[in-house]
């Protein structure tokens, strides 16, 4: 998904860019994904997974259909080992 080299200095503009806009939902979702490529691609493990799926779930809070924030979720949860819990997400999408 994200070169490592770059992934750390992404998820940190990231994390600052919505400091500045917690209401903007594309952004969260990207900040979700780019957490979900550290946790499942680059040795993130689990506490990146719930971070991903944190962020994916505020989304869907918003918009509960939004299908980026739910193949996020889902893929956290398969991420995190529960994947019944992810079947949910992942059917919806």
């Amino acid at each position: 998904m994200f070169p490592h080299k770059k992934l750390d200095w992404t998820i940190g503009r990231l994390e600052r860019d919505l400091a500045d806009r917690p209401a903007d939902n594309d952004l969260r979702n990207e900040l979700a994904r780019a957490c979900l490529s550290l946790a499942l691609y680059h040795s993130g493990g689990e506490s990146w997974c719930n971070k991903a799926l944190t962020h994916a779930r505020k989304v869907l809070a918003d918009d509960p259909a939004d299908l980026e924030a739910l193949v996020t979720a889902g893929s956290a949860l398969v991420g995190v080992g529960r994947p019944d819990a992810a079947r949910r997400f992942l059917d919806q999408a």
